[in-house]
């Protein structure tokens, strides 16, 4: 298998980096990529250059080369995903922020999705402007969802849900959360789960950070 550019990707290379160079700084040598820890650093600053940093790819297209044009990709090829994060990977910017929504929820809502929904929530995933994180995994069923207990109980036209998750990187910040839940206790295991999407200002959610044996902060 020849793992070399071809013209096509080489060219689409050069450019990537002549606009990364144009707009960021690249990172210290020996100094790795955007790491999932970067969360205990994430003050208000550094959440605002997150920000700032997405929006600015989104402008220029580079925000989700792999998405379809008309939720605002660049229809781009996975390999040309791979180089541009190749190349993203040797500078100093953070990414890790939006992993869950550009890489999970969004991807999910392009197929499941209401027009509605999408219209709502796309735009401001891919610029930056809201942030989510993964609401699955609990204290006693870890990430295996046949053991979630949280539970989804119709109230007329609302959801009233009851229960805990952890483990939610970037909770603490997040301002969207995709939630399964156990919306009919009698069905078996993973039948019986619903899939929302919640507003992490919601009243009645709280989010505590877990303080580690090692002083750091986890979701």
């Amino acid at each position: 298998m020849d793992f070399n550019d071809t013209p096509e990707e080489a060219e689409f290379r050069s450019q990537v980096r002549r606009w990364l160079a144009a707009n960021a700084q690249r990172r210290a040598a020996g100094v790795a990529g955007g790491s999932i820890l970067s969360a205990e650093a994430m003050d208000a600053a550094a959440l605002a250059r997150a920000r700032a940093w997405q929006g600015m790819k989104a402008a220029a297209g580079y925000a989700a080369v792999t998405w379809p044009r008309e939720y605002g990709g660049m229809g781009g090829t996975p390999m040309q995903g791979v180089i541009y994060a190749q190349e993203e990977a040797q500078f100093d910017v953070s990414i890790d922020l939006f992993i869950i929504g550009l890489g999970l929820a969004m991807p999910m809502l392009m197929v499941l999705g209401t027009p509605e929904q999408k219209q709502r929530f796309i735009r401001p995933a891919l610029e930056g402007r809201e942030t989510w994180c993964q609401l699955f995994s609990e204290p006693g069923a870890g990430s295996d969802l046949a053991g979630v207990r949280t539970r989804a109980v119709k109230d007329g036209d609302d959801w009233i849900i009851n229960g805990q998750k952890i483990w939610t990187s970037f909770g603490h910040l997040a301002d969207w959360g995709t939630l399964v839940a156990r919306s009919d206790p009698a069905r078996p295991k993973h039948k019986g789960l619903s899939f929302f999407l919640l507003d992490m200002k919601t009243a009645g959610v709280t989010v505590r950070q877990i303080r580690q044996i090692s002083g750091a902060r986890a979701g």
